[in-house]
């Protein structure tokens, strides 16, 4: 019976690979041809950007599951290189509002059009150095599909959700960042500010759920691996979470996966084929080593109106119809 289970489960993920491929090539011609904005750097912007690492992110964000606004700020750390920086490029879409940014923790003057976030230190900041910019801003977002945050109601089950996309190149569309596969940060957090009624999920750990007292909860998540600018993400519904512990051979304790669902009444009508994830997982890591994000979650979090997985660190923004499962 498990033999037969991994070859639905192999098969299912080519299913999955080759749904995201088609449907992702599909929209890249729709944003080349209607949106025109297939955002490439400049070379030269790209060179200056070249002249730090990302080290960290923070995220400190306010949103909800009925529009894609967001506000907050975002804190990035950044080691210089080997050579002086004398201008600081980061990117974020020139549809959001800055409201200040602070460099070393200092309110610093900056530069914010043709999506690009300039900052001119006083003085050059020395090689190997450490610097940190924080920005503090607000706003929608702009396209057809590739809009970096999405909001949509289900039609079949009735929940409103928020997600982020941001593969490959746009989240710039939703938080200031460097978008270049050359830079990993080491790791983040994602501080999720929503109403008390709703759940919000990100990658790695929730470490805390902060009453704010004003009707709000705040949803602190944290993960400690390296991580792509496009990998961070977060979804936000009235989810019921459901999981369960997974063990894993060469991992001394089990491994969490984490389901954000729609109802009781969605985990009924797929509940075998959620539960099916515990194979998939023991198969892939008997192939390939342990889970390589443990102790961190592997995570799903359901979204609406989309036809195709995508994988991001700790956390997987899946399709609500999961009748693609063998």
């Amino acid at each position: 019976m498990k033999a037969i289970y991994v070859i639905k489960i192999v098969v299912c993920l080519g299913v999955i690979f080759w749904d995201f491929t088609v449907c992702y090539g599909q929209y890249v011609v729709v944003e080349g041809e209607i949106e025109h904005e297939y955002y490439r750097l400049d070379p030269g912007v790209e060179e200056l950007m070249d002249g730090y690492d990302v080290t960290f992110y923070w995220l400190d964000l306010e949103v909800s599951n009925l529009s894609n606004y967001l506000s907050g700020n975002v804190l990035i750390e950044a080691r210089v290189k080997e050579d002086l920086l004398d201008t600081i490029v980061f990117q974020l879409t020139s549809v959001k509002t800055i409201d200040s940014i602070f460099l070393n923790h200092q309110k610093h003057p900056f530069v914010h059009e043709n999506h690009l976030l300039t900052l001119i230190p006083d003085d050059p900041l020395a090689a190997n150095s450490s610097f940190t910019v924080r920005v503090f801003y607000e706003g929608g977002t702009s396209g057809l599909f590739y809009t970096g945050v999405h909001n949509k109601r289900s039609g079949a089950w009735g929940n409103r959700v928020t997600w982020t996309f941001s593969q490959p190149f746009y989240a710039y569309k939703w938080f200031p960042c460097k978008q270049t596969g050359r830079d990993k940060a080491d790791s983040a957090y994602i501080y999720l500010t929503v109403n008390a009624s709703l759940k919000a999920v990100s990658n790695g750990v929730l470490t805390e759920i902060t009453d704010l007292e004003n009707g709000n909860l705040r949803y602190e998540w944290k993960t400690w691996h390296p991580v792509m600018y496009d990998m961070i993400v977060f979804a936000v519904s009235d989810y019921l979470e459901y999981d369960y512990p997974v063990y894993l051979e060469g991992i001394d304790d089990s491994l969490d996966v984490d389901h954000f669902i729609y109802s009781s009444e969605y985990l009924e009508a797929y509940q075998l084929k959620l539960d099916s994830i515990e194979l998939l997982v023991q198969y892939f890591s008997s192939l390939f080593g342990p889970y390589p994000y443990w102790p961190e979650k592997y995570g799903y979090a359901i979204v609406p109106g989309v036809p195709c997985t995508v994988e991001q660190n700790t956390l997987v923004t899946m399709p609500e119809s999961l009748d693609f499962f063998a």
